[in-house]
């Protein structure tokens, strides 16, 4: 970095939603379908953010296929904010946000940004 050489993104950890297949990372768009899948490619999202130089942290839940917003639906479970571990029943991004298309999956964003871990996340 000191040389002025380095991506955009150099060394930004990131939170990838799991819709996003990364070469050889269990990716399965938060269904049963697709359990044990690893893509023996890349994304274009992906490719793109590596070659700016960002470092995946880890994949985020969301609801199946990112199909819906109220991140209730994923395989896994809902979306949990784990600063509110106590209140489990409490949904994380309000289903009010139906059919908005820039709220599907915030609710794994949402949190990956809360616990101050992913400095960015692309949804």
């Amino acid at each position: 970095l000191a040389k002025g050489e380095g991506g955009a993104l150099e060394g930004i950890p990131l939170g990838i939603k799991d819709l996003f297949a990364a070469e050889g990372v269990h990716t399965q768009a938060c269904s049963h379908v697709l359990d044990g899948f690893k893509p023996r490619y890349e994304s274009t999202v992906t490719s793109n953010l590596w070659a700016d130089g960002a470092v995946m942290l880890g994949k985020l839940n969301m609801d199946e296929f990112a199909m819906g917003s109220s991140n209730e639906t994923s395989y896994y479970g809902p979306v949990i904010n784990p600063w509110r571990r106590s209140r489990l029943d409490t949904v994380v991004m309000p289903t009010t946000h139906q059919g908005d298309g820039g709220f599907v999956s915030a609710g794994g964003a949402k949190t990956a940004r809360t616990l101050d871990n992913a400095q960015l996340v692309p949804g």
